[in-house]
């Protein structure tokens, strides 16, 4: 069932991409990274409550959550549709696939953590598949 789910997650996190191009044509990038944050913690609060859970946060959180959630999370949503218009849903959406690569690479020196035999061949067997479609 988790290859199921993964399946559904790639195939909505590919063609947001796409949806982004679209919006770009009618709305701002600051929009579109706004919209996107909100419906994201709508369906992840959809999410949290189906699972029975109960958020231990307080009062006083939200105004710390709402710095976290502003910086961390509007500037890069709106600069990537913002990216998208101005270079293309294709390459940007590649760029994406770097994340991985820099996050083993900037684990080692940071954290002294390095990647386990799975996580490297993944890595590179993703930047290989990444390769030839960019490569088409």
């Amino acid at each position: 069932m988790s290859y199921l789910w993964f399946s559904v997650l790639v195939v909505i996190w590919s063609l947001s991409f796409l949806f982004m191009k679209k919006a770009a044509q009618a709305f701002g990038a600051i929009e579109i990274g706004g919209w996107r944050v909100l419906g994201g913690a709508v369906a992840l609060g959809l999410a949290w409550h189906l699972a029975g859970r109960r958020w231990p946060a307080r009062v006083r959180h939200f105004w710390p959550l709402l710095l976290v959630a502003l910086v961390g999370d509007v500037f890069p949503y709106a600069a990537q549709p913002y990216l998208i218009k101005r270079h293309g849903s294709g390459f940007i959406g590649l760029t994406v696939g770097f994340v991985p690569l820099l996050t083993i690479l900037v684990s080692i020196p940071m954290l002294r953590v390095f990647p386990k035999r799975q996580q490297g061949w993944g890595v590179l067997g993703g930047l290989g598949f990444m390769a030839l479609i960019y490569y088409d």
